[in-house]
């Protein structure tokens, strides 16, 4: 009898200090998951009992800066010529808010910033000698091509005419911005690459490097729909295709907009 209780006992000291192990483990994490609770819970107390009560700024201004991204599509395109791929571009800068109304819910601002671009499309764009105008043509389809693309960078100056729901102590409201843009295109790139070439063009005698648009945002609270359609073509008069077709690329452009500040 002896020799089976010293053959039981061990066992059982093991199973029931396991028991024990697991108890304590148990106990430990419900500990852990009351005590985070708590803290969350106390830390959304505290900031619902510490809301700052924002004074009423009788002169406030809306919108004073923006940063926004957008696809980027061709229109009036010659004949054949086609958008290659995804298009897209980037624009922020500072816009200064002007209220004319006494709500202040009516006002016009004007700004400055700048904008990058990219448009591909399937036309090759090459640079002549001896001063003859640069070639437009139509890249066959069997040409194996990797890339085709236009580039500019534009400094921008745009007005707008601006109606929202704003007022001194609400920053959640409805947005209605309409005006023009007038740009100065810096620097642009005509880059190709396919059936074993590489061509950079830039400095293209026909672009026209002042650019005017139509823009409209329109959207609630941080989440504003933006919109730009080009006014003037990227190339004069004597930009034509192997056809004798006028090049009248003109930009449009669709993203989205946010205001701050």
């Amino acid at each position: 009898m002896t020799e089976f209780i010293r053959l039981k006992v061990p066992g059982i000291f093991r199973v029931k200090q396991k028991q024990v192990s697991l108890s304590y483990k148990r106990r430990a994490m419900r500990r852990y998951i009351t005590t985070l609770f708590l803290f969350f819970l106390t830390m959304q107390l505290m900031a619902q009992s510490t809301t700052v009560v924002k004074k009423e700024d009788s002169l406030y201004r809306e919108d004073q800066f923006y940063i926004g991204i957008n696809l980027n599509f061709l229109t009036n395109s010659p004949q054949n010529a086609k958008r290659g791929g995804i298009s897209a571009g980037l624009r922020m800068g500072f816009l200064r808010d002007f209220p004319i109304s006494k709500t202040r819910k009516t006002a016009i601002a004007i700004g400055l910033g700048v904008s990058y671009d990219q448009f591909r499309h399937n036309l090759l764009i090459q640079l002549s000698e001896n001063n003859l105008p640069s070639t437009f043509g139509i890249i066959p389809e069997e040409v194996s091509l990797k890339k085709n693309r236009l580039s500019m960078a534009t400094v921008e100056i745009p007005f707008e005419l601006r109606l929202r729901t704003s007022s001194a102590t609400n920053y959640d409201f409805f947005r209605f911005y309409t005006g023009v843009t007038i740009g100065y295109t810096f620097w642009h790139k005509a880059m190709y690459e396919g059936g074993g070439e590489l061509i950079s063009s830039t400095s293209i005698p026909e672009f026209e490097k002042l650019r005017l648009g139509a823009t409209l945002s329109v959207g609630y609270d941080s989440f504003n729909a933006f919109i730009y359609y080009g006014l003037n073509p990227f190339f004069n008069t004597s930009a034509k295709t192997s056809n004798q077709e006028t090049v009248t690329f003109q930009a449009f452009k669709a993203g989205l907009i946010f205001y701050f500040l």
